[in-house]
């Protein structure tokens, strides 16, 4: 038998060989799930702190800031276990001016810096009316993957809630 014949007949290996074709993928295909399972259970969170966090503000009449501090607590609560320092939080209450134009009334954040009362703020048309006020919170987290960046880059998972006040038109901000 001539050595092609011998080494084509010859079947030891090519299970490891096929192995060391497949895993890699195998192990890309492992990875890519892992962070979309992140991606995915991250942005239901952030939707939840979001929602949960003008459901908590639009129960109440007036708002401290300890109120405020117990209602980023809550978002951060609700964004674990990821960690809360990549998240951004921003409650605000928008109503409308004599003008006609939506404007910020109050605004407190965490993570970054809050609106300045008095400032336009676009929500959808139709939500406020004079006399009346929403409640917009919104949160926002900068999702890094797990295994870095070398696949997937980083970005940013948000959501916005509104909801007008429950017990009175406009709620206020107390110190």
């Amino acid at each position: 038998m001539t050595l092609f014949k011998r080494i084509q007949a010859d079947r030891r290996g090519v299970a490891a060989t096929e192995l060391a074709l497949t895993m890699p993928v195998l192990l890309i295909l492992i990875y890519g799930v892992m962070e979309l399972g992140n991606a995915l259970l991250l942005d239901r969170k952030v939707t939840s702190a979001a929602q949960s966090a003008a459901d908590l503000v639009a129960q109440s009449k007036e708002i401290a800031t300890a109120d405020i501090n117990d209602v980023f607590e809550a978002m951060d609560r609700i964004i674990a276990p990821f960690a809360s320092g990549s998240a951004t939080y921003v409650v605000s209450s928008v109503t409308m001016n004599p003008a006609g134009q939506v404007v910020i009334d109050w605004s407190d954040a965490r993570g970054g810096a809050a609106p300045v009362p008095g400032d336009a703020k676009n929500i959808p048309l139709g939500l406020v009316t004079e006399g009346d006020s929403v409640i917009v919170a919104e949160a926002a987290y900068d999702f890094q993957p797990v295994f870095g960046t070398t696949l997937i880059s980083g970005f940013t998972i948000s959501d916005v809630a509104y909801l007008k006040p429950r017990q009175v038109p406009i709620i206020t901000r107390t110190n």
